[in-house]
């Protein structure tokens, strides 16, 4: 006998997406922020980081803009106003049939007087790269990394009767120095849609000489300091991008799932047991072997020390992200960057190379 339906009502609930991923201490004195994007709620979530971090004794900032692929213009803008001084110029925008428009910064910004390192790379693009650029053109920190995306259009939304919308380009973003952040796009549409991998095949993302700029491309800061246009964010100090751990049988552990079950079981069974500080001692590659092998017993791990050391981190930071959040992730995967390592020689130091 089938039994009758039951009927139940469910409550759509509201997803918060939230743009801040981290805001930290290191050393003391140092303060780190992690935007993933920049969206209607980031310039409060800054402002928030910001000054619980200052009240915590931060006395320079790493802005980690990593992969975040941008967002909303006000953001950026807000976002770069609480570095800069009154009247500095943020970024403008400028078009064939649009007059140029500037954006400037107005004082009483929280962090005037802070020391800046903004990190980027490659999928750092659009709100990111006006960020970096205010930061850069206006000599007010240095910028770490690897050339950004280089996506710097505006579109202008034209509404249908139909409901729909056409995304007309009609301007383009600029540095204050006058540095275009859109790449070139004449040669196609799959040149530059693949132009991202290309700067891997010809050595850009290993080695920043493989990168050369024509005169015409090559600005000055109002200190002197050479900035480079040409499309994307050139940064100051170049990280290469490591591929050192190109491993098969890591590649495994992650594609098959074991990884991330592995510290969803591993969190709940210790949950009453682990903190903060008892976890950084935590031996969890034996337990995690033992975990991987009743689900493949021939799985052969074969790694070398920087492999067995990136996977032990990885497993505490993942452990420690489900127990207790963000912070302590990156609080883990931070003491082994080279973009945060190098931010740390930088601060106190002159700007530029």
């Amino acid at each position: 006998k089938v039994k009758p339906l039951l009927k139940y009502i469910i409550t759509r609930g509201e997803i918060p997406l939230f743009s801040l991923d981290a805001k930290l201490i290191l050393d003391e004195d140092i303060g780190y922020i992690k935007l993933n994007r920049f969206s209607g709620t980031t310039s409060n979530e800054f402002y928030d980081a910001a000054k619980e971090l200052l009240n915590s004794g931060m006395e320079s900032l790493i802005l980690d803009l990593r992969q975040n692929p941008g967002g909303y213009l006000d953001a950026a803008i807000n976002v770069s106003d609480q570095f800069l001084g009154n009247k500095e110029m943020i970024v403008f925008t400028e078009g064939r049939n649009r007059k140029r428009k500037e954006f400037y910064a107005e004082k009483g910004g929280l962090l005037e007087n802070i020391e800046v390192v903004v990190l980027v790379d490659e999928g750092s693009a659009s709100a990111s790269e006006i960020v970096a650029g205010a930061i850069q053109d206006n000599d007010r920190g240095n910028v770490i990394g690897r050339r950004t995306f280089g996506k710097g259009l505006v579109q202008e939304q034209i509404p249908l009767y139909d409901g729909s919308v056409i995304r007309l380009t009609t301007q383009r973003y600029y540095t204050p120095t006058g540095r275009n952040i859109q790449r070139p796009y004449n040669k196609g549409s799959e040149d530059y849609y693949m132009e991202v991998y290309k700067r891997f095949e010809n050595g850009e993302l290993n080695n920043k000489d493989s990168i050369s700029f024509a005169d015409s491309l090559i600005f000055k800061t109002p200190k002197g300091n050479l900035v480079y246009g040409g499309g994307g964010i050139m940064p100051d100090y170049f990280i290469a991008i490591d591929t050192s751990l190109n491993n098969k049988g890591l590649t495994q552990i992650f594609n098959k799932g074991w990884f991330y079950n592995f510290c969803f079981y591993y969190a709940d069974k210790h949950r009453e047991t682990l903190n903060k500080k008892n976890i950084k001692k935590l031996n969890v590659l034996a337990p995690f072997e033992t975990f991987v092998k009743n689900k493949d017993a021939d799985f052969n791990f074969n790694l070398n020390k920087k492999e067995t050391d990136y996977l032990g981190t990885q497993l505490k930071a993942n452990i420690g992200r489900n127990l207790w959040g963000n912070s302590v992730f990156y609080s883990f995967l931070l003491t082994e960057d080279k973009f945060v390592k190098k931010a740390k020689e930088l601060f106190s130091n002159p700007i530029g190379q």
